[in-house]
């Protein structure tokens, strides 16, 4: 038996609604024909009488899985607390069970300097003692080496799946008008450099899609088209790009979120492959190797004169971009990169 494991959220035994990412990881098992298992999180209240309920009713779970034949468990991290992450680990390597760590984030790395050396262990650990580790990409790779998490039990994922209804606009272009879209969290204390980019580029149109938008100057070149839910997205997104930022700058990608570029892949790039536009990035993010080697879009150092960046793109160029945008799609829409790196894992 396969089991992938999901978490409870309160005593009702209720999934967590969590993201789109581990959401669509769920699906996919499901469709591999894995079993699902819960797992109660025993840091949801910080209560220590719950605290310690939820500890004696995780321990009660743990023993009743023990007595399943189980061969292999996917944990997607971080699921709970450095502590029952390796508490986890430590349970299913003593019960012979391989483990598969599907990396969703390092939180050690992308709040490094609050994380604390402590948890930073901790978390280093649980990935040290995982059978297999899916991480995001070869920088990633190199960072977890570094740390000591032995080569051969690392894949690189590549790219995350994003599962949605395969919408039938034809993305390809007969003028230059290449506007740009941004979906996410809008809010100037996140994602400051949105409004400097609006400000930086007057003659660029922008579309915006999400939540905490704050419009105090009537940016004529913005077009603000709300919130949706993840799976409608797709369909819902017009423009000639998409693109992948973070940070309080628009010079560089910078402060803890923007660092962190250097080694993820964000799950935003598989919202515009499964929209079936371009991307434009950072050139020193991880995803630059993605982006150029599939020639998906382009990459910056940074977003100053963005327009007269992407006027220098010609029809045709942009045009073919859209065609190898939509070789990617078909595998995101399909949970093919989680597929192939479960596949690598069972021929090991």
């Amino acid at each position: 038996m396969n089991i992938y494991l999901y978490k409870f959220f309160d005593d009702e035994k209720v999934k967590n609604a969590g993201s789109k990412a581990p959401n669509d990881i769920y699906e996919i098992c499901k469709n591999l024909g894995w079993e699902s298992y819960g797992i109660i999180n025993p840091k949801e209240n910080n209560n220590l009488f719950w605290i310690l309920k939820r500890h004696i009713k995780l321990k009660k779970q743990l023993k009743q899985l023990s007595k399943l034949d189980v061969d292999y468990v996917l944990y997607q991290h971080p699921m709970m607390g450095t502590f029952y992450n390796l508490y986890l680990m430590k349970f299913f390597n003593k019960k012979n069970i391989k483990v598969i760590t599907l990396i969703h984030d390092i939180d050690s790395l992308r709040f490094y300097s609050s994380f604390g050396e402590k948890k930073e262990k901790r978390e280093l650990s649980t990935l040290k003692q995982s059978s297999y580790v899916i991480c995001h990409n070869d920088k990633m790779k190199d960072y977890l080496i570094s740390k000591g998490v032995p080569k051969n039990k690392i894949i690189c994922l590549d790219c995350f799946d994003y599962l949605s209804d395969k919408n039938d606009l034809n993305r390809e272009k007969n003028d230059k008008s290449y506007s740009v879209a941004v979906a996410g969290n809008l809010s100037p204390v996140k994602c400051k450099y949105i409004y400097k980019m609006i400000e930086e580029n007057p003659s660029l149109q922008i579309d915006l899609y999400g939540i905490g938008y704050e419009d105090n100057a009537n940016y004529r070149n913005v077009n603000y088209h709300g919130s949706f839910l993840p799976e409608e997205l797709p369909s819902n997104i017009n423009s000639a790009f998409g693109l992948v930022w973070d940070g309080t700058d628009i010079n560089t990608c910078c402060g803890e979120f923007g660092n962190y570029l250097r080694f993820n892949n964000p799950h935003k790039l598989s919202l515009y492959m499964a929209t079936g536009i371009p991307v434009v990035v950072w050139d020193q993010s991880a995803i630059a190797d993605f982006v150029e080697k599939n020639n998906v879009g382009i990459t910056v150092s940074d977003l100053n004169n963005l327009n007269d960046k992407l006027s220098n793109i010609s029809l045709d160029s942009y045009n073919q971009m859209v065609k190898n945008v939509k070789l990617i799609q078909e595998k995101v829409l399909d949970g093919n990169y989680f597929k192939a790196a479960i596949s690598k894992i069972m021929e090991f």
